[in-house]
């Protein structure tokens, strides 16, 4: 599971409506302790909107096609 730090929608950024760094604090706290201890999650101190996430999430997801078992 990717996490990004810094919001989870355009009206998260400062100022806008949704903004609760408290609340996605809590959120985050919240899914990973209940996410089965076998789900891996990488926080990324990015906002979900940033280029810099898009390019983890591809990254991540080329790397688990790559190690994942080959089917027949």
């Amino acid at each position: 599971m990717l996490i990004p730090l810094k919001g989870f929608c355009m009206y998260c950024h400062p100022g806008e409506p949704l903004h609760d760094q408290e609340g996605d604090r809590m959120l985050i706290e919240t899914l990973k302790k209940h996410l089965r201890p076998q789900i891996p999650v990488l926080e990324v101190d990015v906002h979900i909107n940033d280029p810099e996430f898009a390019d983890t999430a591809a990254s991540t997801m080329i790397q688990l096609i790559q190690n994942s078992p080959a089917k027949t």
